[in-house]
């Protein structure tokens, strides 16, 4: 599997024409997701997407854009989601699961 910049480009270009309400995977090099402005395309490179703290931080960062929406948060999300799934973006799963443990303990202590 051919990787740049930490990205599996097979996996990527499978994917191509994607997209997320009006988020949209560019495969071209390098792979990003974009999302059109009144102004510009704005442009989330996905070699910056690589932890569960990266993409949080995205989404923190697009949240208080005046151009986007809560539908543009979630449909982030589902993008960064199913990027995970196709394996184009890592799962963390070892931070996932914590977080569920977390969780749980949270919900036994109630």
């Amino acid at each position: 599997m051919t990787k740049k910049d930490g990205i599996p480009t097979q996996l990527v270009k499978k994917m191509a024409g994607r997209k997320w309400g009006r988020w949209w995977l560019d495969t071209t090099s390098p792979p990003s997701l974009n999302f059109f402005t009144p102004w510009y395309t704005y442009e989330i490179v996905l070699s910056r997407c690589q932890t569960v703290n990266e993409r949080r931080l995205w989404l923190e960062h697009m949240a208080i854009k005046r151009y986007t929406n809560r539908q543009d948060l979630i449909d982030l999300r589902c993008a960064f989601d199913d990027l995970m799934a196709a394996g184009i973006l890592p799962a963390n799963e070892v931070i996932l699961r914590e977080k569920y443990e977390r969780e749980e303990v949270n919900h036994e202590a109630r």
